[in-house]
């Protein structure tokens, strides 16, 4: 566009220069474009002359290269280690009640857990206990999982306690000491996982069960004791 303004300037200068002059040769009185985008200059005479295609847009100039990639972030922070968290930093039985006491000095009671009498069979209370459809109960941590010695019964409301479920205690990490009853026939994979203080598990069965899973002391490197009489 700006080639074709300074052309029809110029010519627009000439034709001001033949008109002021005495000499009586043609001059342009006019400039355009026809159908086929040629430069039509028109004379005072009455002829033209075609000078052909003239861009009025300039071409695309080339692509730019590529920035530069930008610089990489910094690296975050790293968070407070784990130990930094609150923690329980004591457990007790006071009046029958299980207290917890923790790292930044709150105190939690979690009400009554106590050794009790139950169809004259000594068991830790605080247990859960769930119903499986065969008429028998499977059992758990619950609130025992805090305390540091755990003993499960055999039997529960006159039924017998089989089962062990995945994961039944995992995270006990005050339990010391557990001791299961033989009637329990199934434990399932991990069920002592993350019992870093577990040292020692008796087991009133002679050897290991077959229903029990071969993971079922995954993440756990207590001493087992099999055969256990409570001598």
């Amino acid at each position: 566009m700006r080639r074709f303004l300074v052309i029809i300037l110029s010519l627009l200068a000439l034709c001001l220069v033949l008109a002021s002059c005495e000499d009586t040769a043609p001059y342009v009185v006019g400039a355009g474009y026809d159908t086929d985008n040629n430069l039509i200059l028109e004379y005072s005479d009455g002829s033209t002359l075609n000078l052909g295609k003239i861009n009025q847009k300039g071409e695309q100039g080339e692509k730019g290269d590529k920035g530069d990639t930008g610089d990489k972030g910094e690296k975050g922070d790293k968070g407070d280690a784990g130990e930094n968290g609150v923690r329980i930093s004591k457990s007790e039985i006071a009046n029958g009640e299980l207290v917890i006491t923790y790292t930044d000095g709150t105190v939690q009671n979690l009400g009554k857990i106590t050794q009790s009498e139950q169809n004259e069979e000594s068991f830790t209370e605080g247990l859960d206990f769930y119903p499986l459809p065969d008429g028998t109960y499977a059992v758990s941590a619950g609130n025992t999982k805090y305390l540091e010695e755990i003993v499960i019964p055999s039997k529960y409301n006159g039924k017998s306690v089989t089962k062990v479920p995945d994961g039944a205690f995992d995270g006990a990490t005050n339990l010391k000491k557990i001791t299961i009853p033989d009637s329990i026939t199934s434990i399932g994979s991990n069920a002592f996982y993350d019992c870093t203080a577990l040292t020692e598990i008796n087991c009133e069965a002679q050897e290991k069960p077959a229903g029990w899973d071969s993971a079922w002391k995954n993440g756990c490197s207590a001493t087992v004791n099999w055969g256990y009489t409570g001598e």
